[in-house]
Order: C-alpha cells, then structure tokens, then sequence
C-alpha cells in the first residue's frame, strides 16, 4: 500500500454489505495486495456510488466536525498523518517540542522558557505549496524561503524527505526578520548541568571540573594518576556523541610533561567496546600557563549509533615529576540528542515567544495553513502522466486505488477515468480534503466520488470511473424476451425516500473554511406535498458553492421528476424497475443506461444500471431507475452541467 494513504486507512477495509465496489458475474478480491492494517474483504455485488442514491456510509464525521477539527493543532497519540488533496486550510499534529530561553532572555517582566519550539506534521507525503500561514486569524508576512513570521511567530515549512532528517539539521526562523540558525548550532549541546556524570571507584578519581580555574587537588578536577582508569559519564538517554575534548593540567609547580593515551569506548549490555577513536601524546606545560592558554584535545567519535553510556579509558597519563595530573572534560559541545523528523513527512518548523510584558504574548497561537496538497499523476488519453498538483475528482480516486490499494496501472480502464476527468474539469468540480484521521477505505474513496456523482466499476478485468452526467447514450435495448418470466418489478421511491428540498453541506472557504450549506427547494414539490421534506448530503469534499448548488438541483431532480416521450420535464417519481436476465447480457455492467421496451410500460424508456448480481444459476439480477436528461437542466430548460 502506498505510504501516503495507508496512515489513514483503518484495519480492514470494511466494504461488506450494500455499496462496495462493483464486480459483475464474479467474485473478485483483493486478497494480493499487501496491506498492513488487515486483511482484504472480498469485492462483490454492487457499485460503490457517490451520489445520493449512496447507500449511508459510516463516516467519522461530517463537515461540522471536520472543519472544526481540522482546524485545530492537535497532539496525540491517535491522530493519523493527513493525507492532503486539493487547496486546503488545516492545522498540524504537534510531534515534537521543547521551551527554553535560548534567543530571549528570561525575566520576571517577561516570563520564563521564553522560546518555544515544535514540529507540526502537516501531511504525509509531498505537497506542492504553502501559499499562507496564520497564527490565531493573523496571516504571517511571507519572507521568502518558505518562512513566515509575525513579531512573535515564526515558522518555516519542509516538503517530505526520502529519509529521516536530524532535528539539529532543520533550520529555526529565530525573529520576525526571518533570520534563521540550525536547531543544532542554537540547541545542539547537552548542558554540563544535565549531564550524571559517574566516575571509576579509586578515590582520587573524583572531584568536581575545573571550572575554568588551575588548581590543586581533587577538588579541582578529577586527579589521575599513573595507572590504568576511566571517567564515565551518562548522556540521560540515547543520544549522538560527535566528540570529547579534554584540557590536562599538572598539579604541581613544576616545568614539566603530561604523557597520555586515551581511548573511547561504549556500553553495550554489560560489555565495554572501543569505538576505535584514541588520541596519545605528550604535554609541557610551563608554571604561568594560564587556564586560556592550556589547549583543549579532542577525539572524535566515529561510531554514530546512539548510545546512552559512554567512558574515556586511560592507559597511561603521568607527569614526569611524579605528581598526579587534573584533567578537565567537555562533553555537552558536540553532544546531540537523537531526534529525528520522520521520513515522508512534509512539516513545519515552529518558533514561538512569550512575553508576559504588558501581556503582550502570554499563551501559544493556533497555527493554520493553506495549502497545496498532493502531487499526483495527471491523466490523459494516452494514460497516466508526470506527477503534479490537481484537485480533479477523477485524479484523486485513481491515486487512491494505485497509491492507496496498489493496483496496478494495467488494471486501471483509462479511457473512463479520462472521460471523467474531462466532465470534472468541464463542470468545474474539484475536490479538497484533508483526511486527518483513520477512516476505513470505502469512506475515503466515497468522499471523493460523492463530489462528482460518480462510481467505480470492475469489469472486463479492469476499474472503471463513471459519472452520472446528461446525454448518455443507451447501450442496449432490453425487451419482453430478455427478462426472465415473472422477475420484472416496478415501483417508485416511497416517502421516506424523497424529498422536495436537498441540504448539501460542503467547506466554504470564503467563511474562514467553515461548514456552510447550499440548498435547493421546489416550492411546485412543496405545495404538491403540503410539507417541507428535506434530504441532506455531507460533502466535505467539496468547497465551492456552485458546485454544492448544482449538486443538490441534480439530486432533487432524480428523485422527483422525469420527461415524457416528447423529453418535456414533467412532476413524476422516476420509475424503479428490476429483473432477471440471462448471460446474453452479462456485458451489462454498473452505471450504463439501457432502454427497456416492455408491455408494461406505457413506452421505450431509458434506466440507468444502478447494481448487477449473479448467482450459482447463471441468471444476472439487474437493478435500474428512471434516466432521463431533464434530471440534469434547471426549471428553465437549461443545463446545469
């Protein structure tokens, strides 16, 4: 599975019942297809359809709960990497931070930890922009360099990497000019304070460091004398040693040399192993050397495992004049705590400060972006193109099932999901969503289809994308001779199954990416009723009012009206007709308009396939409503799409 989908798919895939993809005549499965979260349910039956003839789907929020989480930084151990498709304004998953008063000083006007600094994971996976950064409604001033910053935010933004990247290598904006330094070079030391440092058990072996002083005795600094010994020292976690460095002063007045050989080792269980790193050598060191002009040795640690428990191990260290030498050790300069940004990871850097002066900035903006998601492959006649940004509804889908359900390209029909490519761009549908949390696959793909009313098929060996759009051409007449005796059924949708006004709740971005609603209500269907009936559809997916508007007037209408033999839009319930055919017709798939010529109906009318199911028998059970083009024109006559 893709890595940039699987995060929010759920264990299982959860498509038994009414509404998974269709398969005509066969059992189909996903079963090859590896997939981390659980294993593949079996395929069969129906289409999934993404309109509202949708069976319900239990998604794990609508657009009330989405927008509102979305928009909200979060940190916790449940939240999935988003996947990002489409323009999009979302917060992020907090997955590191610290405080401190590295660039502000601390005060008791000011506060206290005056710097605060994160990584929010933004999606999993490349995007293509960030186009603004907000902290609370504040848009941030864009500086260029992917940095962003008002007087007290500062932020700049990362595509994913192909491999882990070290916090110490991910540059901070530090102030609101974008000036900028590596979290390593500003916070990249293990302070002396945090270090538990433990030495070897000989009594002379321990004392405090030198503080920056010469001095006497013990109590300057840890006294070594000519022997085999060891200063151990302990890191208070896994963490990267890049080097030692040392200053060895004699603890006598004498003109004299310090001969030494050191060498590094590591704990590993119970065991002590070399890194292989040493320094030898020998010193003189004059009676007015002052502590500046005492120079520091250094050994560089080669092995780059982290490791928690470390020890300089000294073979030999004399002073020629048979007293003792004082040695000082600088651990915290080049010392690293191993944090890294997880691969396949685009994120921001955050720098945030407090000042409590005049309270100016006394508590921690909600950080928000709009952005430019997925890059993902382009569509034409000719197949699947280079990678770049779209938000087309026919694009997305085909990603998911490659990226997300890793079919292969060869099972993609490409000519359907290019003709429903063209009807999204044509009608100026899109899609933009951010899936921010676990979600079984159906509801995933189900946001996506239910943009454009579309479907997917499996037939002849391949997925097909249809969408349900005006001036479709039949592909078969079906009369008294190909329905089974006694199988013909019809009927029309009953009251719990129409409604003469349709909701259509979407993300307006014009109301700060706010749930709002588009409706359409048929005052002739009202007053035909004597009473408002209302359906709603919860489209997260779609942000564009015209598109949530035409929706609904197409939904409205497929439930309500139909045309007579002369195409003229009358107030009729569409038919709903089933029936039994034989394998004559098993090319009959999901999503076709047919014609059906029977005594029963009063003419040749055309239905739209909405399931196809076959048994052990033989025999293909078909189920249709009523199509008819004036589903697709307002009361004027004129097309909405």
């Amino acid at each position: 599975m893709g890595k940039a989908v699987k995060s929010v798919i759920g264990v299982g895939l959860a498509l038994a019942g009414a509404g998974v993809f269709g398969v005509l005549g066969t059992a189909f499965t996903l079963g090859g297809v590896a997939i981390s979260y659980g294993s593949i349910a079996s395929l069969v039956g129906l289409s999934l359809l993404g309109s509202a003839l949708a069976p319900d789907i239990g998604d794990m929020f609508g657009a009330d709960s989405y927008s509102g989480q979305k928009l909200q930084t979060r940190k916790d151990n449940t939240s999935a990497v988003p996947v990002v498709y489409g323009l999009n304004k979302l917060a992020g998953n907090i997955i590191w931070q610290t405080t401190n008063a590295e660039i502000n000083t601390n005060s008791s006007t000011n506060g206290y930890n005056r710097d605060y600094w994160a990584i929010y994971a933004l999606a999993g996976h490349n995007i293509e922009d960030i186009t603004k950064v907000y902290a609370n409604t504040l848009a941030l001033t864009d500086k260029g360099s992917d940095k962003f910053t008002s007087e007290y935010t500062h932020i700049k933004w990362y595509d994913s990497s192909v491999t882990d990247t070290d916090l110490n290598d991910i540059i901070f904006v530090t102030n609101a000019d974008g000036s900028s330094q590596t979290f390593g070079s500003m916070l990249g030391g293990i302070a002396e304070s945090d270090l538990t440092l433990s030495y070897s058990n000989t009594s002379t072996n321990r004392g405090l460091l030198l503080n920056g002083s010469i001095g006497t005795g013990v109590n300057k600094g840890w006294e070594v004398p000519w022997a085999n010994n060891w200063i151990q020292f302990d890191l208070g976690s896994l963490s990267n040693l890049y080097s030692v460095g040392f200053k060895f002063v004699q603890t006598n007045s004498l003109n004299d040399d310090i001969v030494y050989d050191i060498k590094l080792q590591y704990q590993d269980g119970a065991n002590w192993v070399d890194t292989g790193d040493s320094i030898s050598g020998t010193i003189y060191q004059e009676e007015d050397d002052t502590y500046s002009e005492i120079p520091t040795y250094t050994i560089n640690n080669t092995h780059a495992t982290a490791r928690q428990t470390w020890r300089v191990f000294i073979t030999t260290l004399e002073n020629h004049g048979g007293v003792g030498v004082v040695g000082e050790l600088f651990i915290n300069s080049n010392t690293v705590v191993d944090v890294d940004i997880p691969k396949d990871t685009a994120y921001l850097a955050v720098h945030q400060v407090f000042d409590g002066q005049d309270n100016k900035n006394t508590e921690l903006d909600n950080i928000l972006v709009e952005m430019k998601g997925k890059k993902i492959r382009s569509i034409s006649s000719s197949g699947f193109g280079a990678v770049a940004y779209s938000n087309n509804p026919a694009e997305i889908i085909a990603d998911l099932l490659t990226d997300g359900l890793s079919i292969a390209d060869a099972d993609i029909d490409i000519s359907s999901f290019n003709q429903a490519r063209q009807s999204c761009s044509s009608n100026s549908w899109s899609a933009n969503v951010a899936f921010i949390q676990q979600a079984n696959i159906q509801s995933v793909i189900n946001d996506i289809l239910s943009t454009c009313r579309a479907q997917i098929i499996h037939s002849g060996g391949k997925w097909k994308l249809k969408i349900d759009t005006k001036s479709q051409t039949s592909v078969a007449t079906i009369t008294d001779n190909d329905i089974i005796n006694q199988s013909l059924s019809i009927s029309m949708a009953g009251n719990q199954e129409i409604a003469n006004k349709i909701t259509v709740k979407y993300i307006n971005p014009a109301d700060e990416w706010l749930s709002a609603q588009a409706f359409k209500q048929d005052a002739d269907l009202v007053s035909w009723d004597d009473q408002i009936i209302e359906k709603a559809l919860d489209i997260k997916s779609i942000t564009n009012t015209n598109q949530a508007s035409q929706l609904a007037e197409i939904t409205l209408n497929s439930m309500r009206y139909t045309e007579d033999a002369s195409g003229n839009r009358i107030k009729q319930t569409p038919l709903v007709l089933s029936f039994a055919t034989t394998v004559k017709n098993a090319h009959l798939e999901v999503g076709d308009v047919i014609s059906i010529d029977h005594d029963v109906l009063d003419r040749v009318r055309k239905f739209v396939i909405l399931s196809a199911e076959t048994d052990q028998s033989g025999l293909i059970q078909v189920s249709t409503r009523e199509y008819a083009e004036t589903h697709y024109k307002d009361s004027s006559g004129t097309y909405l799409i």
